[in-house]
């Protein structure tokens, strides 16, 4: 979940009974702070202890029939940065102490190295393109001028060490960030949010070969809409993405009143979908 990679910076975490677990506080204030944490181990880190232990059990039990995934870092350095700081607090200091936020930016960056690099060797797997999950990052929380400054960089070095990005995601609104996006090399797949402007994102991403995950928005295209509606904003779609490589989905569907109710929506979907761009 989105809290595994931030539990290895030492955070108190929260449990819940049906959801994932939380961080309770932020827990960096300062530069001391980060000294004070300073880099993960791969080994002794108390979470990474749990992720050891949890594979090594599940490996036992499949005893070779299926291949163990272990765990793979996939949140971007402002999510993680942004949490341990606070949220609001990381946007003031994206104003009023901007060397602090590269520094913390800095460090969370080469932690993912470092973490990616000693997975590669326990493993024995090679490198591979990695991802950047970035929540965070959207329109007009992050100003296009703030996210070229305070985040672009680290995404570049990112996917320079990774050999590429294989998912950009952020459910927020991007439009006005996608020229920037655009320049992190080998970015294969980005998240076209319900938010954000397909139209934009084909123009700028398709010609250097990013495909696009077009998100359609839960409740006004599918749980509030009538076939009608679904059926104009998938033509919609399909127009506006001629000739580039896309896919669409329903992102962040929500159980509402009965499974019944739920399952035959989507299947409603589904059936719709299917009409309009066939088999």
């Amino acid at each position: 979940g989105v809290v595994t990679e931030l539990s290895f910076f030492g955070p108190e975490l929260v449990y819940f009974p049906h959801r994932e677990p939380w961080i309770k506080r932020p827990v960096i204030e300062s530069e001391e702070d980060i000294e004070k944490i300073g880099d993960i181990d791969f080994f002794e880190n108390p979470s990474m202890k749990r992720i050891h232990m949890y594979y090594e059990q599940i490996s036992e039990l499949l005893d070779g029939q299926l291949k163990v995934m272990f765990p793979s870092w996939v949140r971007g350095p402002f999510c993680i940065a942004a949490h341990l700081v606070g949220l609001e607090e990381m946007m003031c200091y994206m104003l009023t102490d901007p060397e602090f936020v590269h520094k913390l930016m800095r460090w969370v960056t080469d932690n993912i190295k470092k973490w990616t690099t000693a997975r590669s060797k326990f493993t024995g797997e090679a490198i591979t393109p990695g991802m950047l999950y970035n929540d965070e990052v959207g329109v007009p929380s992050i100003s296009p001028e703030l996210y070229k400054e305070f985040i672009l960089p680290y995404e570049i070095e990112l996917s320079e060490f990774y050999g590429g990005i294989r998912y950009w995601h952020s459910c927020g609104n991007t439009t006005d960030i996608i020229e920037h996006i655009a320049k992190i090399p080998n970015l294969a797949l980005f998240h076209v949010s319900p938010w954000a402007d397909e139209k934009v994102a084909a123009k700028i991403l398709a010609p250097k070969g990013t495909a696009l995950d077009v998100c359609l928005d839960p409740e006004r295209d599918l749980y509030m809409a009538d076939d009608d509606h679904i059926r104009h904003r998938l033509s919609e779609l399909r127009e506006n993405l001629s000739g580039v490589r896309w896919s669409p989905r329903y992102d962040a569907i929500q159980p509402r009143g009965k499974a019944s109710y739920c399952l035959e929506t989507v299947k409603r979907a589904d059936r719709l979908s299917m009409e309009i761009f066939g088999e």
